[in-house]
């Protein structure tokens, strides 16, 4: 006799085991895939933030060291009022010193609810700790993305396409998945630091008609603009192992060394490659003696930043003149950018595995004092990209060897040769701060 297939029903406890499950992934959900793409041109740099803030339905977080009201600065500017007016949230944080924003536009921008805070206002009480400078580029949409990398929201790091008498050239990281929340966390501890103050809760007067002059400024930037959905740049992304977005605290100065040791530890940690890229190149001591222990284990340690005719910080270049000697007797193998731009990129990739992208240079200004953020990256294929950048960048520049060791003060004009013979014999003086 044929026997029948058997049908069996889920009995009740099967049922309830079901649903207990889903309740519980829904309480814990599945991390999102951490993902990154590379943003090396100039024009995808712009084009990614205002397409991520044209997107954004929640939340716009921005912290800049440096906004202008150039081209640059109000293209972004724009696209925030116009997030505001969709409903979506908006907080602005500038360095106070470096940005250049109107009362006219705070008075603009408070009109559509967008607070904008000053990092650490200068103050003669604050007396040492008015050193601290906010350093970092940062820009978080809805929780999902971020931007951060060296460029600033002024025209010197677009120039290609905006009017500047400075030229920088840079590296930046779009980046999605759940390292995202600790960007956004980030954002939020500084916003609500005792030393960031408001700069637009109160009214400047601003006149009706210089009113409707911005709006009709920012409205046209608004109208010529081309935007693309942000799954444009989410389909660019690529899967990385491991990510993290590493930052210090900042409630109470002097603040914590989370970047500084993380930065020192890849160094001392690292087997057999080290390449750097910084603009401004005066290690502190500590940092000194990670890149001289790499060196004594025999890692193959390539340093590059600007020469002194293409610096835009004379005194930085001066100092790192004076270390030539050293980076010499250890055996690194160290490099002076003379392309026609100049080198502002701040990155750094370990064992050709390691990749650190962000706003810390090599300096005591971001060892010591000023807040940084670095992204770190753990993936073999997302290291060669960048490496294969920073190879191209050695090849504009020149090698420091004992044997065709390179005329410091090369293609100075007069009196910049004199300021830097100066800048080098009082480099003790003034290192300690730069």
């Amino acid at each position: 006799m044929e026997k029948m297939a058997c049908i069996s029903f889920p009995s009740f406890n099967h049922i309830v085991r079901f649903l207990l499950t889903w309740i519980i992934l829904g309480l814990h959900p599945i991390h999102a895939e951490n993902k990154v793409y590379l943003l090396e041109s100039e024009a995808e740099g712009l084009q990614a933030k205002l397409d991520l803030i044209n997107s954004a339905q929640k939340e716009i977080m921005v912290a800049y060291y440096a906004i202008y009201e150039d081209d640059t600065g109000l293209a972004v500017l724009s696209a925030c009022v116009h997030a505001a007016k969709r409903g979506v949230d908006v907080r602005i944080i500038v360095e106070s010193l470096s940005s250049r924003i109107s009362k006219g536009m705070l008075d603009y921008l408070c009109n559509y609810n967008i607070p904008v805070q000053y990092f650490n206002k200068f103050s003669w009480k604050k007396g040492w700790n008015n050193i601290t400078s906010m350093h970092d580029k940062l820009l978080v949409v809805d929780g999902k993305y971020f931007i951060t990398g060296g460029r600033n929201l002024t025209n010197n790091y677009y120039s290609k396409f905006n009017r500047s008498k400075k030229k920088f050239i840079d590296l930046e990281i779009f980046t999605e998945g759940e390292v995202v929340s600790q960007a956004s966390r980030y954002f939020n501890h500084v916003w609500t630091a005792p030393f960031t103050k408001y700069m637009n809760n109160k009214v400047y007067k601003t006149t009706l008609k210089d009113y409707k002059h911005i709006e009709a400024v920012l409205d046209s930037i608004y109208n010529i603009q081309q935007f693309h959905p942000v799954k444009y740049w989410s389909d660019k992304t690529d899967p990385v192992q491991k990510i993290n977005f590493i930052r210090d605290y900042y409630h109470i100065l002097p603040r914590t060394r989370f970047v500084s040791n993380k930065v020192m530890s890849l160094i001392y940690e690292a087997d057999s490659t080290i390449q750097i890229e910084s603009p401004y190149l005066t290690p502190p001591r500590s940092i000194r003696k990670a890149l001289r222990n790499a060196a004594f284990k025999k890692v193959k340690i390539e340093l590059n930043s600007n020469a002194a005719y293409v610096t835009d910080v004379p005194v930085s270049s001066a100092a790192y003149a004076n270390d030539r000697d050293l980076y010499l007797k250890w055996g690194i193998h160290a490099y002076e950018f003379e392309g026609q731009s100049t080198l502002h990129s701040k990155a750094m990739v370990i064992d050709n595995k390691i990749t650190v992208i962000g706003t810390y240079n090599l300096d005591n200004l971001s060892h010591q004092f000023n807040s940084e953020t670095i992204t770190v990256i753990e993936d073999t294929a997302f290291a060669y990209k960048v490496s294969r950048i920073l190879k191209s960048r050695i090849k504009q520049s020149t090698l420091i060897s004992a044997e065709d060791e390179p005329d410091p003060f090369r293609n100075l004009k007069f009196k910049q040769r004199f300021l830097f013979s100066i800048f080098r014999k009082t480099a003790f003086i003034y290192r300690p701060f730069i």
